[in-house]
């Protein structure tokens, strides 16, 4: 794969996320080794709250990705829309049952240029002290075994959280990326997919152990 230059307004964007969540928030980085140094791959983090995207962006800097978003963010604030999309933002159209996001993440990875972030649970655990994880989706599975790029679990620690108890220190904030899972042993079916999605979810809570 041609990894292509980091785009200017990716750079741009890196000026305001960095300093915030590094130095502002105290945002750690573990296991960036783990991120493929050839090829396209996807990071699967777990999702709690909107800060999740930016904050895996950076963590993975100078990595450029694309990330999956709900379309209501365009309809809802179109200003926000039109800036996310220069950052590889995708809408998606949960009318579509789905189907639009594995559409638009098999199209993207298939131009070999950008790793992409999907969020396997396929919307934010808004009560993760009743459990971690959600179900995670088959999508994610689909779209990795179909493609066979490896896809690198990823944990975030320290969210939901207060960015007042970031900014004191109170609360760690950290992503975690853990090695990643070769997708070329598992057939493209759904036993394959149910396969997959076990073991990344195995894997992901791995990650959280300690958090």
């Amino acid at each position: 794969m041609r990894r292509r230059k980091t785009t200017l307004i990716w750079k741009l964007a890196r000026l305001i996320t960095e300093p915030l969540f590094k130095w502002g928030f105290g945002m750690k980085v573990e296991g960036f080794e783990n991120l493929p140094k050839r090829g396209v791959f996807i990071v699967a983090p777990n999702h709690r709250t909107y800060w999740d995207p930016p904050m895996v962006a950076t963590a993975m800097y100078p990595y450029e990705a694309y990330f999956l978003a709900k379309e209501e963010i365009w309809t809802e604030t179109p200003w926000f829309g039109i800036f996310i999309s220069h950052l590889h933002a995708i809408p998606i159209r949960r009318r579509s049952g789905g189907k639009d996001a594995v559409k638009q993440a098999l199209t993207i990875l298939k131009k070999g240029d950008y790793p992409l972030i999907i969020f396997p649970e396929g919307t934010r655990n808004r009560e993760p002290w009743k459990r971690k994880l959600l179900p995670l989706k088959l999508g994610t599975a689909l779209i990795a075994i179909r493609m066979r790029v490896p896809v690198v679990p990823a944990w975030l620690v320290g969210v939901p959280s207060s960015w007042i108890k970031w900014v004191l220190r109170e609360r760690p904030l950290k992503v975690k990326f853990g090695k990643p899972i070769d997708t070329r042993k598992y057939p493209d079916s759904r036993k394959g997919w149910r396969e997959f999605t076990r073991d990344l979810e195995a894997a992901m809570l791995k990650l959280s152990e300690g958090t």
